[in-house]
């Protein structure tokens, strides 16, 4: 018996994944400014928001500051019930409430509903990385829950590396990929092998600084050569 099987499986890793939340509801509990972040990257993601903010003193217009006007989202200004979580998909609690966030994950976990309560990863389903955005581009680096500033710095220094205009430049590469999947000259194998051929060091070199033109003109000469 080998010794894996002696002293059990290995401790799991969670699984990276850019989850789409765009029609789907989301509990956000807190009132504090981790919720008013939380609040706008769930804005951002499209989410249909609720925010119960287990503050009856909070002023919940707070946690809308910044947030586009065109967006509704349902505050409760009250203390956290276990029925909040019903029909939910996603639940996220800030420190802001105290010990309430482990009521809230045995509700979420009762309702069946993945939960995230901040700074406590031992009640955790998921976590949240520190990401960096320019247009399309995600960079995200997670420490799993257990040093979220060294994984703040890291993103920071990754996104240093890339000049602002990636998001532009992921944007040419995007649509070149599209035409050439498009033409359906190639197998699936084939189209691959043509993509990799893309993805000189000189067009990642170009994407890395932004430079659009030469970025430009090597799309329009791999597509020339690939038909």
């Amino acid at each position: 018996m080998g010794e894996s099987q002696v002293n059990g499986p290995a401790t799991a890793l969670p699984l990276p994944i850019f989850l789409i939340l765009e029609g789907r509801r989301v509990l956000l509990v807190g009132h504090d400014l981790e919720a008013a972040e939380k609040a706008r990257l769930l804005q951002e993601s499209g989410a249909i928001l609720t925010i119960v903010t287990g503050d009856r003193r909070d002023r919940p217009e707070a946690l809308l500051k910044g947030l586009p006007a065109d967006h509704v989202v349902d505050i409760k200004n009250r203390p956290f019930r276990a029925q909040d979580v019903n029909g939910m998909d996603l639940v996220i609690a800030t420190p802001s409430i105290g010990n309430v966030q482990s009521e809230v994950a045995d509700a979420s976990r009762r309702a069946g509903v993945i939960c995230n309560t901040m700074d406590r990863p031992e009640s955790c389903d998921f976590f949240f990385p520190a990401v960096h955005r320019s247009g399309e581009l995600q960079i995200a680096v997670s420490t799993n829950g257990q040093f979220p500033l060294l994984a703040a710095r890291l993103r920071d220094r990754l996104g240093s590396t890339l000049s602002r205009r990636a998001g532009e430049a992921l944007t040419l590469l995007g649509a070149a990929r599209r035409k050439m999947r498009q033409s359906r000259l190639r197998s699936v194998r084939g189209n691959t092998r043509s993509l990799a051929t893309l993805l000189s060091n000189e067009v990642l070199e170009a994407f890395q600084t932004g430079d659009i033109p030469i970025l430009k003109k090597r799309i329009r000469e791999w597509l020339s050569s690939a038909h």
